[in-house]
């Protein structure tokens, strides 16, 4: 047998010595292999991972490049119906993306859920939700990379990452901004703030927003809403724009801050609460 059929949408074929999966009749290209060589004396050390990400990051992944294992050969018949036997698992469990590869499980059930298969439309976003929120660094870091938090609507990615009460307040500082602020995953790509292609960002630690960058150009004057006093483990702060006429009194509640830097061309009023910032390290007005 040289065809295996999963459902309608899915089907792999052996041809030559290669496996190839098929998507509603089309060719998925996409790198796969099989990636572990487990030996028998760490399987019980395995019982306290959750996905097979977490599995490849701590076990031997060798099979990735066979040419370079002389002492493992797995023949094209016999890797097919590993293949097959995945996937169908897979299926059975409605695409359960812990149990593939990141690289291969996102960019599929992606590919299943355009050729309109209904258990992949049906669990698509949630699957990028629930490892978004899983904080499985490697997982977030291919789903922000790959664009794949795109397709969750604003509300959801922010409830998916932050706690309700911050999430609620980012997407308020989005509106009072018009302008979406983008997450980054670490310091290095946090910006400054002068960089010509410079956005609206924030870091996340803990599902709480440690750092923030906002602009306001181009609007009517306008102080920053007091609800950013919500942000309690807020450690930096950059304000850059035209016709902000104020730090807000609120400002002191943030007792985490280590940096605030504001900027405008109208700031007019520092309040006195900014004594209250024990912790800051960096004050740029």
């Amino acid at each position: 047998m040289s065809e295996f059929r999963i459902n309608k949408y899915l089907t792999l074929k052996i041809e030559g010595a290669r496996t190839i999966i098929y998507v509603a009749g089309k060719r998925f290209i996409q790198c796969k292999f099989l990636l572990l060589n487990i030996p028998i004396s760490e399987v019980e050390s395995l019982g306290e991972l959750k996905s097979l990400d977490e599995i490849t990051e701590k076990l031997d992944n060798t099979l990735e490049y066979p040419s370079e294992r002389e002492d493992i050969y797995i023949d094209p018949r016999t890797e097919f119906w590993a293949h097959c036997s995945n996937l169908q698992v897979w299926y059975e469990n409605r695409y359960n993306t812990r149990m593939l590869h990141r690289n291969m499980a996102f960019p599929l059930l992606h590919a299943l859920t355009k050729a309109g298969d209904p258990i992949a439309n049906q669990v698509f976003k949630e699957e990028i939700a629930f490892r978004l929120a899983s904080g499985d660094e490697s997982v977030v870091t291919f789903l922000e990379n790959e664009h794949f938090t795109d397709y969750l609507d604003r509300d959801q990615y922010f409830m998916t990452i932050l706690n309700p009460l911050e999430a609620e307040t980012l997407l308020e500082l989005e509106k009072f901004t018009g302008e979406f602020i983008n997450q980054k995953l670490d310091w290095e790509e946090f910006y400054t703030g002068v960089e010509l292609d410079a956005s609206q960002q924030f870091i996340v630690k803990n599902k709480s927003i440690i750092a923030l960058l906002l602009y306001w150009f181009n609007k009517p004057a306008r102080n920053l809403p007091n609800s950013i006093s919500n942000f309690k483990n807020l450690q930096v702060l950059r304000y850059y724009g035209e016709k902000i006429p104020s730090i807000p009194k609120i400002i002191g509640e943030l007792k985490n801050l280590k940096e605030l830097s504001v900027e405008s061309n109208t700031l007019e009023v520092i309040p006195d609460s900014i004594l209250d910032l024990c912790m800051i390290e960096k004050l740029s007005i």
